[in-house]
Parts: C-alpha cells; sequence; structure tokens
C-alpha cells in the first residue's frame, strides 16, 4: 500500500533478492497500471484482470499471489537460473512497487531485503 511517508536512504542498491515481492502484501493497482500491464503482456483488460488481478469487495484490485517453495510471492517475480530475481512486467511496474524503498518498506523487508542491509 502506498504511503505518504518518504525514506531517506543514503545508498540504495537492489541486488534483486526478490525480498520486497514475497510474502504478505497488496499491490493495489489502478486504471492507468492495469492497462500498461495488459499492453506489456499482449492482453486484453478483461483477459488480464481475470489472470492477475483480484476485485475487492471496495471494488478495488490487486494483484494475486502465487505460491513458491511454500512462499507467498507476487504473480509476476519471477527467479532466474542464478537465483536472482525480477519482474515479468518490469516496463508496467506499479507506482506502488516502484516506490520500494524509498517510499514504503516493512521492518520484514529491512531485515530480508539485501539492499537495504
Amino acid at each position: 500500500m502506498k504511503s505518504s511517508k518518504n525514506y531517506n536512504l543514503e545508498e540504495f542498491h537492489c541486488r534483486r533478492c526478490g525480498s520486497c515481492c514475497k510474502g504478505d502484501g497488496i499491490v493495489n493497482l489502478s486504471d492507468a497500471e492495469i492497462g500498461a500491464a495488459a499492453r506489456l503482456l499482449n492482453l486484453s483488460r478483461d483477459e488480464f484482470l481475470k489472470q492477475f488481478t483480484t476485485e475487492t469487495e471496495w471494488g478495488e484490485r490487486w494483484l494475486i499471489d502465487k505460491f513458491v517453495d511454500d512462499q507467498r510471492w507476487c504473480v509476476f517475480l519471477e527467479r532466474d537460473g542464478n537465483g536472482l530475481h525480477s519482474c515479468r512486467i518490469q516496463q508496467a511496474k506499479p507506482e506502488q512497487c516502484v516506490g520500494f524503498p524509498y517510499t514504503w518498506r516493512s521492518h520484514e523487508n529491512v531485515q530480508s531485503c539485501e539492499g537495504l542491509r
């Protein structure tokens, strides 16, 4: 979820550990983000919504999770043969995700994110 708080970081270098995209968390998508991700994946808006999101009782759209090694992952998190993680929709990554760790981070992220240690 978005935060109005901005965190001052002297230095952050993503190490592609994937910690920011694992575990409990909610990625709330705007209409523009849905459209951008659907276009990137060459899907219709409806097909993207059906495959990758769930709708809340309030009408918000959230990305779904997948389970890998008994752990919750964002549906778009991928791991390569070297164990490095990346986002399948990097070019259309939601603003919330782009903001990590500058506009949000959790206590768990601080402990597990290799780039924040």
